[in-house]
């Protein structure tokens, strides 16, 4: 059955929010709790549908919807974004295909590549040449081959106990500790340049990172802790709300905490086990309290899919993967 790709159109908002309404129920059904639908999720996919078709959202989006046989049996949602400051970005902006990209349960077979391929071609000529797909367990996109694209960052969840464990052993952030923090996040970037070329520092990693750290310090809406042993600081972590750029239309943002900036010394060999180690689990029971004060259930750690000691300490928390990205070249 032959496959025509296109750019969607406002026609075609109505069959689009009833096919990613099915995508994200599937993802709350694999995740619940987790992921949380909104009170009428197909509404709120349109009105964010009518929204982007229509030029109001950040930056140029592209949405494109393949059809066989005159049904629309799949979307793909894609953009182009800058590289993190703190990365060189040598290769300029990677594309991305966004979770909430889906199939129809009767896709043929071709339907994804054809979209991947179609969407490439669409986000703007000016982008670099990497291709970051992201997929959800439950939601209806199917992982690209392994040997063309390769593991890159797990988002890893889990729900927050009614009560949250004291924190041991750390204390919130001061401005004194910028220094040891910002050493920290030169050995985790150090790390991560050896999992993925994709995170090559930039020559001035070190005065970006502080200057956001300072400026994160300062943000009313997070909360920085450090971790200590003998004195020293010896790993840090930030927890803030979730944001639309985390989740999509037709899934709830409210009950999210996201902690992306995360370290500890238990994490830096890379295959060393660092289950139970309480520097990092001390971090993650202040992350868990900052959530419960901002009114948040559950916790969203972003994790190198590659870093086994930082993913097996996670596991051994309880954390379960809910989005993973994967990295490769043109489809």
């Amino acid at each position: 059955m032959s496959i025509a790709v296109a750019p969607a159109e406002a026609a075609d908002i109505p069959a689009l929010a009833t096919l990613l309404a099915r995508g994200m129920a599937a993802r709350v059904a694999a995740l619940p709790g987790i992921w949380v639908a909104e009170a009428d999720p197909a509404a709120a996919i349109a009105s964010a549908l009518r929204a982007a078709l229509a030029g109001e959202m950040p930056g140029p989006q592209h949405w494109l919807v393949a059809r066989a046989g005159g049904a629309l049996v799949g979307v793909a949602h894609g953009m182009a974004l800058p590289v993190p400051p703190i990365y060189a970005g040598r290769r300029g902006m990677p594309r991305l295909m966004l979770d909430d990209s889906t199939l129809a349960p009767d896709a043929p077979e071709g339907c994804a590549e054809a979209l991947r391929a179609a969407l490439w071609e669409a986000v703007d000529a000016s982008a670099g040449d990497w291709l970051l797909v992201a997929s959800a367990p439950g939601g209806g996109w199917p992982d690209p081959a392994p040997e063309a694209f390769a593991p890159l960052t797990d988002y890893m969840a889990r729900l927050l106990p009614g009560e949250a464990p004291e924190p041991s052993g750390v204390r919130r952030a001061e401005a004194g500790d910028m220094p040891a923090i910002v050493t920290l996040s030169a050995a985790h970037r150090a790390r991560l340049h050896e999992l993925s070329v994709f995170w090559e520092p930039h020559d001035e990693a070190d005065a970006r990172f502080c200057a956001w750290m300072e400026k994160s310090l300062a943000l009313p809406d997070r909360e920085m802790w450090v971790s200590e042993e003998g004195g020293e600081v010896t790993g840090y972590v930030i927890a803030q709300p979730a944001t639309r750029l985390h989740v999509p239309a037709g899934l709830r943002v409210e009950g999210l905490c996201v902690v992306d900036d995360f370290h500890h010394v238990a994490f830096d060999r890379i295959d060393a086990e660092a289950a139970g180690a309480a520097g990092p689990a001390g971090l993650l029971a202040a992350a868990a309290g900052a959530a419960r004060r901002m009114g948040r259930d559950a916790l969203l750690v972003v994790c190198p899919a590659l870093w086994g000691s930082k993913r097996g300490f996670l596991g051994s928390e309880g954390f379960a993967t809910a989005l993973h990205w994967r990295l490769g070249e043109a489809a």
